[in-house]
């Protein structure tokens, strides 16, 4: 009998393919998840996954996209630098008009909604859409147009939702998935060049000492490292079961990708974790998780709470 889990899966650009090496290695060890909260590509992935498709129909998907990255704008498009015009037409050719509630696995991405400044949870309409939401990284892609608003990024608010994939079954240990760790030794000497996959190679290391790319360059590293310290401040509120942390922040968010080495990463970061794993779904842990965690309201509420303000 497989044993069950729950995850949330954490944004970080195309490093999220790492997230299909977690899902081979939990597969391979016969755990079964039960529900995912994700958000950015962890909401794109996991909307993948929780439809029912198989990792080799996601891989095929993923590598379609990256054998030819292809970032142009339509006419239409909002303000941004880049369209995500092939990301949209894979994911439509893949969903059709599918709809969240009617996946098989639970299934909610957040996306911000630009309007409120408050998180929004994405747990029922197309999936299409909600994928679409969840990684339009501001600035980058074209926020979301829909009727709850102007939607970006749900990481810009929470880059790991651990709260909302607790929501999802609170009895069931939850497996967090950030994106944001870097082995040191793989950045010592490294050429910082945000968006290299739109780029030949030999061209951005020619330009890469440019003055406007260096500042691009900078911007990406802060960037990353004001994701990295957030997400660790919110699972140390959070608290999941579980923490998994593939080595891929060398990447940057739209590098150069090697997806055998993404997977790879993701899952030797969730088979080190394997043994935790089974410890957390020991009888007592999982009565503990019922007694704290176990809330009589069937809505899944935003665990990203606004601001007070001065008149409150």
């Amino acid at each position: 009998m497989a044993k069950e889990i729950v995850l949330a899966l954490g944004g970080g650009g195309l490093r999220g393919i790492a997230h299909l090496g977690v899902l081979r290695c939990l597969e391979e060890n016969n755990y079964a998840v039960k529900g995912i909260a994700g958000t950015s590509v962890g909401g794109m992935i996991g909307a993948l996954y929780a439809s029912g498709a198989s990792l080799k129909e996601i891989d095929s998907i993923v590598d379609q996209f990256i054998l030819k990255p292809n970032f142009d704008r339509r006419p239409g498009d909002g303000a941004s630098l880049l369209g995500n015009t092939l990301i949209e037409k894979l994911l439509q050719e893949f969903f059709q008009d599918r709809l969240i509630e009617d996946f098989p696995i639970k299934f909610v991405a957040t996306a911000v909604n630009l309007d409120t400044e408050r998180e929004v949870v994405l747990s029922s309409g197309k999936a299409v859409d909600a994928a679409l939401a969840t990684i339009a990284v501001p600035g980058l892609f074209p926020a979301r147009k829909t009727e709850k608003g102007l939607l970006i990024d749900g990481g810009v608010l929470d880059p790991i939702p651990v709260g909302l994939a607790r929501q999802l079954d609170p009895g069931l240990p939850v497996v967090a998935v950030s994106l944001y760790k870097k082995n040191p030794q793989e950045m010592s000497g490294q050429t910082t060049f945000p968006f290299g996959s739109l780029v030949p190679r030999p061209i951005s290391q020619r330009f890469a000492h440019n003055r406007y790319y260096e500042a691009l360059s900078i911007l990406s590293r802060s960037v990353d490292l004001m994701l990295d310290r957030m997400a660790d401040a919110n699972l140390l509120l959070d608290k999941p079961d579980i923490i998994v942390t593939p080595m891929v922040g060398h990447y940057h968010l739209l590098d150069h990708m090697v997806p055998t080495d993404l997977r790879e990463r993701g899952y030797v970061a969730m088979e080190r974790q394997l043994d935790q794993l089974e410890k957390s779904l020991d009888f007592v842990k999982t009565l503990l998780r019922v007694a704290k965690y176990v809330d009589d309201s069937k809505e899944l509420e935003p665990t990203v709470k606004p601001l007070p303000t001065s008149q409150e």
